[in-house]
């Protein structure tokens, strides 16, 4: 039992924490037989790099976009999306980025740009070794999702870029992030609320000394649904990451976690206290038989 509920929580956690949904992993080869990969050699998989990667060399002394690949269908369905993966790069002389177009059915396009200081959404500058990369893109206000996605290096001068693969995933609607972190609120007092009133029948049957097994159990079951929300209120600390604030989730799990945790402790040895008065009432009674 308590095996499943701990694989159950880290279940729980893990879906939360890795919010986003991939629709797709790019493979170099792939879209190089599909004629979708405009620049690049690609370097197969090694024992230093255990993954397909693609190079990209600019000789140029001044300003050069190249064309990497194009996406087609991507199938996105939510207004916020992306495209991940890693990068690599030397010699970078200047600020380089990489950059996604999105294509819309209207005629419209727009671009995501790594022009950050820092993060995944960081500049190409100088050297470094594989990093994380997101280009992200967000429309809440249209219905219209992109037909089309086409990825570029751009840099100021001369340099190398490697990639390795890349996914395009996508992530739940702003509108729905609001409406959790709106209601998270009622979601903890109703948790409070229910969480009281299962407390108080619980402490009734362990006061009675009966049903010891359900009463062990449901608050087992509180403990790791804590235990769920105190480690899912740690990955809320990073922007974004879910759409609930943190400190709903803190308090979520002070409501679960220490209250339970404490109350299983004492409910215990009240039935183990009722279960040996139980026996000496029996070998009372014998001894008097």
């Amino acid at each position: 039992m308590r095996r499943l509920l701990l694989a159950v929580s880290l279940f729980i956690c893990t879906q939360v924490a890795f919010g986003d949904e991939m629709l797709r992993e790019i493979s170099w080869a792939q879209l190089k037989q599909a004629g979708q990969l405009t620049h690049g050699a690609i370097i197969p998989a090694d024992a230093h790099t255990p993954f397909e990667q693609l190079q990209i060399v600019s000789t140029a002394r001044q300003s050069t976009t190249v064309e990497v690949m194009t996406v087609q269908n991507p199938e996105i369905t939510s207004a916020r999306y992306a495209i991940t993966g890693k990068v690599r790069y030397e010699n970078v002389a200047g600020k380089a980025y990489l950059e996604m177009w999105s294509f819309f059915p209207d005629g419209t396009f727009y671009a995501s740009r790594t022009l950050a200081d820092t993060g995944p959404t960081q500049s190409l500058e100088g050297d470094s070794d594989w990093r994380l990369f997101s280009l992200p893109f967000t429309m809440d206000d249209s219905p219209l999702r992109p037909d089309k996605l086409a990825v570029n290096v751009v840099f100021p001068s001369a340099g190398i870029v490697q990639l390795g693969q890349l996914r395009v995933v996508q992530y739940p609607d702003a509108k729905l992030t609001h409406l959790i972190s709106r209601n998270g609120w009622a979601l903890v007092f109703g948790a409070a609320g229910v969480t009281g009133i299962c407390y108080c029948v619980l402490a009734f049957l362990a006061s009675r000394g009966r049903a010891r097994h359900l009463v062990t159990r449901m608050l087992v079951v509180f403990v790791f649904l804590g235990a769920a929300a105190l480690i899912v209120g740690f990955v809320a600390l990073r922007p974004g990451a879910v759409p609930i604030h943190p400190l709903q989730l803190f308090m979520l799990a002070a409501v679960l976690l220490a209250p339970s945790a404490v109350a299983l402790a004492r409910i215990r040895k009240r039935y183990e206290e009722k279960e040996l008065r139980r026996m000496d009432a029996m070998d009372a009674a014998s001894h008097h038989g």
